[in-house]
């Protein structure tokens, strides 16, 4: 048998099997992507990021014992901290179980994709391209997807799978008890991640039920909501019995809905405008621009279908809710499964515009390619800036397990990953400082005036000529009033990120 008969026979085993399993097809597209541009993967095993670190160290505490927002602090919703700490918990040596559970996410996230897309268009083919488009949009552009483990990733997977039962919901195609109790589940799910994005689900459960009760079918909508409830009861009902059970129900209302509320408010429809533009015009054009002709489809098709209206007005209140606050490159990641309306209308549509378009869509998005990571990825992101930050994590880990005490405290910035090279957790509640928080800015503070950790840790400054300004900062000088001096020693490789600090024996 020749060979290319072989490989013809291997192609079509393998067409077989992807049509009959396409859950399958994206699994191995998934991990085969995120091996090279997940920085949690096993080719870097470590990744510089604040957030997977900050979830690694707060999610594996829950497991031993610490209590999020009582013992360890970060605002981030706590279902995020448990999956990210069990997934840690299995691979608790290295960032593998973290890249694992990105692999889970991005295949669920393009299977159901794909499966919302055959709903609309109808054909395998044609939804596959959508899926893989729509996920490409993430993966290939480097400052939508930086280095992976952000919760914007995990959240992403969430909305694709309710976006899919919306769409089902509309048509009236769910009808089954166990359907329902599966969406309670996804929106609870969801709340716990990030309490703001619910508004998506939210906007079509109360289009449904109005559309319901104008029809008179009152009975049927109660007894939907009810298992709904079920659905929300099964997953939020143990995390507030657990934070009740630890008496830490006040840290819970602080951390996950207070602090946002004091600390980050929203700003007004001005800066929501200016956050949205921002997003659209200068970090992701592309994504934007098949988002747009989505929804505008979308609202077009709904002066006739009230389903389509509702899921147009879902979108809406989608964008509104990501960037009321501020517009950071990952925060479209959210967004993602509804870029698929637009997809599907440049597959379906056979007008001259909308060919058009999918040319202007197909260059945009080889200009976007060649910006992707980690071929040419984010200032500090690239192959060896990776390598040389692990480094210097790992040596400056090193360094501090040979003292006596070896507690340290990251002031003034986020965590990079000491803690899980110490093999310990942070002694104190504001290990790091998160963004704008003035209380735990203080905290860390008066930490430092009373000496209570042997190691401080503080983000390295550079001027406009590349000079180390360290030096000059309040941070470093703050501590140095308190009693600390600077560990002279050159840790890892390349230019330097963080700064060692050590308390005085005086």
């Amino acid at each position: 048998m020749h060979l290319h008969t072989i490989c013809n026979q291997l192609a079509g085993y393998m067409t077989k099997l992807f049509k009959r399993c396409p859950l399958l097809l994206y699994a191995l597209f998934s991990t085969f992507v995120l091996l090279f541009i997940n920085a949690s993967s096993p080719l870097y095993a470590y990744n510089p990021s604040p957030s997977p670190n900050m979830f690694l160290t707060i999610g594996q505490g829950i497991f031993d014992g610490l209590v999020p927002y009582r013992d360890l602090w970060d605002g981030k919703g706590y279902a995020v901290f448990l999956i990210t700490g069990l997934f840690g918990k299995m691979f608790p040596d290295i960032y593998f179980g973290q890249w694992i559970l990105s692999c889970i996410c991005v295949t669920l996230t393009a299977f159901y994709i794909y499966k919302t897309a055959l709903l609309i268009v109808r054909k395998e083919t044609s939804a596959h391209f959508v899926s893989i488009f729509c996920l490409c949009l993430m993966l290939y552009q480097s400052k939508m997807y930086i280095a992976g483990g952000v919760s914007d990733e995990y959240i992403a997977s969430v909305v694709s799978i309710l976006l899919y039962y919306s769409v089902r919901l509309l048509r009236g195609e769910l009808s089954s008890t166990l359907s329902w109790i599966l969406l309670g589940c996804c929106c609870a799910l969801l709340f716990w991640m990030k309490f703001t994005i619910c508004v998506a689900p939210f906007v079509v459960l109360i289009g449904y039920a109005l559309l319901g009760v104008k029809r008179g079918e009152l009975r049927t909508v109660l007894r939907q909501f009810t298992w709904l409830f079920c659905g929300l009861c099964l997953i939020s009902l143990p995390i507030v019995a657990y934070f009740a059970c630890h008496s830490a129900l006040e840290n819970l209302y602080y951390g996950y809905y207070q602090f946002h509320k004091l600390y980050h408010p929203t700003n007004g429809i001005k800066a929501l405008i200016t956050n949205i533009l921002f997003g659209a015009g200068l970090l992701h054009p592309l994504a934007f621009l098949t988002l747009g002709i989505g929804l505008a489809s979308q609202l077009y098709k709904g002066l006739r279908e009230n389903d389509k209206l509702i899921l147009a007005l879902s979108g809406t209140a989608l964008i509104a809710a990501v960037y009321m606050g501020s517009a950071f490159h990952y925060y479209f990641m959210a967004l993602l499964p509804y870029t698929l309306f637009g997809a599907c209308y440049m597959v379906e549509s056979r007008t001259e515009p909308a060919k058009l378009i999918r040319c202007c869509a197909a260059a945009v998005f080889l200009i976007a390619s060649a910006d992707m990571y980690p071929f040419k990825g984010e200032p500090g992101l690239s192959f060896s800036e990776i390598r040389n930050k692990k480094k210097e994590i790992q040596a400056i880990a090193s360094f501090c397990k040979e003292a006596k005490d070896c507690s340290v405290i990251y002031y003034g910035m986020m965590e990079s990953g000491i803690y899980h090279f110490l093999r310990q957790y942070p002694a104190t509640l504001y290990y790091q400082q998160c963004n704008y928080d003035p209380i735990g800015a203080e905290a860390q503070k008066q930490h430092i005036a009373e000496r209570r950790s042997q190691f401080i840790l503080i983000r390295r400054c550079f001027n406009q000529r590349g000079e180390d300004i360290t030096m000059q900062s309040k941070h470093y000088n703050y501590a140095l009033s308190c009693g600390y001096v600077q560990v002279n020693q050159a840790f890892g490789e390349g230019k330097p990120t963080v700064m060692l600090l050590q308390r005085s024996s005086s």
